[in-house]
């Protein structure tokens, strides 16, 4: 039951994921390279062409267009980190059989955790490997 509602919650975050990527990509793709217009009709395809004309007015405004790219970039980032948390937890434990009792016991692995939360907090704010 908890197995299947952290993959839950891994699916809602990725599709986070996805969307902020999308704005982020958007913002800084160049609409006159040779991939520019493929990407941007993929882009309006996923978002949809009322809300990606919605982002796009906020990114071509000289007023909003720092803060949204902004706000886009960190909740990317941020989506990215709790992924690779949750996807990581399962791996964190190991089952071993007690000898006493006979019984499975779960037990944390030695470090893990610890390595892998460093690891997404050292890579936190780098979202420049999600954007090709």
């Amino acid at each position: 039951m908890l197995k299947k509602s952290m993959n839950r919650t891994l699916d809602e975050i990725r599709k986070r994921e996805n969307y902020y990527y999308n704005l982020v990509l958007l913002a800084r793709i160049d609409p006159d390279s040779p991939r520019g217009k493929e990407r941007i009709d993929r882009i309006k395809n996923e978002l949809g062409e009322e809300h990606f004309n919605t982002e796009l007015a906020e990114l071509e405004n000289d007023e909003t267009a720092r803060w949204t790219h902004g706000f886009n970039s960190g909740m990317l980032a941020a989506a990215n980190l709790y992924s690779e948390l949750l996807d990581t937890t399962p791996r964190a434990f190991e089952i071993t059989r007690n000898e006493d009792t006979g019984n499975d016991e779960v037990l944390p692995r030695k470090n893990f955790l610890e390595s892998r939360w460093k690891l997404a907090l050292y890579e936190f704010p780098v979202i420049d490997r999600y954007i090709d």
